[in-house]
């Protein structure tokens, strides 16, 4: 079941933990990231990458997605990956900016005392300097991304082991809900037994939201589907 909550009244039982994505979700984190992806690939001597083709590199892990669209090994992709890290968490983490409405929802989760949580496929180290940077840290329980050695691999195995992190800290996983938006933080919940919400505002098509429970115009839905509003 799809929905759309800005025409759907739909009211479902508070949830117990909200896990969020990070680029495309809280953060508009594009420029940095295609800015520092594109020298990162053209340095190291591979084809250009086309304007077309970059917001495919958005949201996704990106050893994987670099293995796929250059047709070469991942430990070959992690090779950009580790360059273009090199530039962009010097630089590029300050080239974004929080989404209007986030932090007013975060707010209004945390008053609520539904605990949240970050399940990102952005290097954790990078996440949390981020968040911190944006004053956003302190709204959640658990910040969970890849290593920089790319062991979390896939958005399944980020949420995996953020729900594992949330049991460690006793919060309960009973009800979780993922916010996301692109289709792999749809099947990476899916892969884990948890519903998905689908966002409009971050880089992902409208297909990608098959699969999502909810699908969200704006940050203030959110609290329409756990009944805060």
């Amino acid at each position: 079941m799809n929905l759309n909550i800005s025409e759907d009244a739909l009211v479902i039982p508070q949830r117990s933990v909200i896990l969020f994505d990070f680029d495309g979700t809280l953060v508009d984190s594009a420029p940095g990231i295609l800015k520092y992806l594109k020298w990162a690939a053209e340095d190291l001597g591979y084809p250009e990458i086309p304007e077309v083709d970059l917001n495919s590199f958005l949201g996704p892990p990106m050893q994987l997605q670099l293995s796929s669209y250059y047709g070469i090994p991942k430990d070959e992709a992690q090779i950009i990956v580790d360059h273009y890290r090199s530039k962009y968490e010097v630089d590029g983490i300050f080239e974004a900016q929080v989404y209007e409405g986030i932090e007013d929802l975060l707010v209004a989760l945390s008053d609520s005392g539904i605990p949240l949580a970050i399940a990102t496929s952005k290097p954790e180290r990078t996440a949390t300097a981020m968040l911190h940077n944006f004053d956003l840290a302190k709204y959640f329980a658990v910040i969970t991304g890849d290593d920089h050695e790319g062991s979390r691999p896939s958005k399944a195995a980020v949420v995996q082991e953020a729900v594992i992190r949330l049991n460690d800290a006793n919060i309960s996983t009973e009800l979780p809900l993922m916010v996301g938006d692109r289709h792999h933080d749809v099947t990476g919940a899916l892969e884990n037994g948890i519903d998905a919400a689908f966002v409009r505002w971050g880089y992902g098509s409208p297909v990608e939201s098959e699969g999502a429970t909810y699908v969200l115009n704006q940050p203030q839905d959110l609290l329409g589907i756990i009944g805060l509003r």
